[in-house]
């Protein structure tokens, strides 16, 4: 189990099993955000503050391959399970601060091509379905303003992404987007709860009881893995029931997004 942390620019790596901590990741690490694993358990990671995309073999420290990501800063990312394409959601265009995208790197590797719908300016995470849909989620302005939730999706095959309101709920501030299996799950980092979805209806939900600011969860099955930045720890919650964590772990600073390597 992995554990990012870009406080102090590092992931955390546990035995998932035991919670024991097993060895740490540092090297070529500037603000490390979002994670995720493609089908061979290597763990990529969205390197917010040095603008790229770093791979992780399965128990490695060191990475083995970097994609530039053109100036813009990754914060979460997906990978396609119908062909390994890596999509990457990037807040924001770093050197003139302008609006973020989403970039899918075919195959993991190249350089990367941009999306956007007008309705989204801050490109907060992104998460593919079974079927290679890409579903993503953001705000209508800058980071650190009180923008309006937007959600949208690239269906697989397309080229033009088109924008989703969902409806029989309301999300307050963006939270990551996983497929769980059955549906696409949809965080609300502010009400501290994950929604399921169907396209664009709200379909059930998941509370956190007692968590701060869950940002990059794992669900695993019938555990939801809520790194809990507002807290410092990682919290473990039954999934979809949801309610109070029933295990935590302790970490020294700002836990932001937890991946599990197979």
């Amino acid at each position: 189990m992995y554990v990012s942390d870009p406080i102090n620019w590092d992931i955390a790596v546990y035995d998932y099993h035991s919670r024991t901590q097993v060895g740490m990741l540092s090297t070529g690490l500037d603000y490390p955000e979002g994670m995720c694993v493609d089908k061979n358990g290597n763990v990529w990671v969205a390197n917010s503050g040095a603008y790229n995309m770093l791979e992780f073999p399965h128990g490695a420290k060191t990475a083995i391959a970097t994609l530039d990501d053109n100036s813009y800063e990754p914060v979460s990312c997906s990978i396609n399970p119908k062909n390994g394409d890596l999509a990457v959601g990037n807040i924001l265009y770093f050197r003139e601060g302008l609006e973020g995208n989403v970039t899918i790197f075919k195959g993991a590797a190249g350089t990367g091509t941009a999306y956007g719908v007008a309705a989204m300016y801050s490109y907060y995470f992104v998460g593919y379905d079974g079927n290679g849909n890409l579903f993503f989620d953001g705000t209508n302005s800058q980071p650190g303003t009180n923008g309006q939730f937007e959600y949208a999706e690239l269906p697989s095959g397309s080229s033009t992404p088109h924008s989703l309101t969902l409806a029989g709920g309301s999300v307050s501030f963006p939270g990551n987007v996983q497929w769980d299996g059955k549906e696409i799950a949809v965080g609300d980092q502010s009400n501290a709860v994950i929604y399921q979805t169907s396209g664009s209806q709200i379909v059930g939900q998941t509370p956190l009881t007692g968590s701060s600011d869950v940002v990059g969860y794992f669900i695993k099955g019938k555990t939801v893995i809520g790194p809990d930045a507002g807290n410092d720890r990682v919290e473990f919650f039954h999934y979809p029931a949801g309610g109070k964590a029933y295990e935590t772990i302790t970490r020294p600073a700002q836990p932001t997004a937890v991946v599990i390597s197979k």
